[in-house]
């Protein structure tokens, strides 16, 4: 059970402050990434089933038009996997392939994606956040917006 935070500054001068959080690390003990990206600062702690050195996050597409937190799992990576021709992607975990799939056909499919998910998206081109969820909203997805920027994460308590 992974575990992310974040903060997407509504400010084109952005001087990153510490982030303060409620650590994650019972959420995901094997490994800790931190990432700044334009006006978004992302935080992941990863408990490692899927993917092995491959999937640890924040990922970025192999474009580099996306990246990603990713907590839950996608039932059928191998099929959208096989659907894009990229087979090659299995041995890497569900959220390389989740990324490459959405790089490739866009926001538009995300509806034949199956799991329990939450989502962070991050569009380099158009500098554009998404948050997604599952359908049946399974995994969680917190957010608030505290002095005009928007703090998402998947434990509330590190939005207290």
């Amino acid at each position: 059970m992974c575990g992310f935070h974040g903060v997407f500054y509504n400010s084109k001068n952005v001087v990153y402050g510490n982030d303060k959080f409620l650590p994650l690390h019972h959420r995901g003990p094997d490994d800790y990434q931190q990432k700044k990206i334009n006006k978004l600062s992302l935080n992941f702690f990863r408990l490692k089933i899927l993917g092995g050195e491959f999937g640890s996050q924040p990922m970025t597409s192999d474009s580099n038009l996306w990246s990603i937190v990713f907590n839950g799992e996608i039932y059928n990576y191998k099929e959208l996997a096989k659907e894009m021709g990229q087979e090659h992607l299995i041995d890497k975990g569900d959220t390389k392939v989740l990324i490459e799939y959405i790089d490739k056909y866009g926001l538009d499919n995300i509806n034949k994606i199956n799991g329990m998910f939450a989502i962070v998206l991050y569009n380099h081109s158009t500098q554009k956040l998404y948050l997604i969820r599952d359908r049946f909203g399974v995994k969680p997805l917190y957010y608030q917006f505290r002095d005009g920027n928007l703090i998402f994460a998947s434990e509330i308590k590190s939005l207290i």
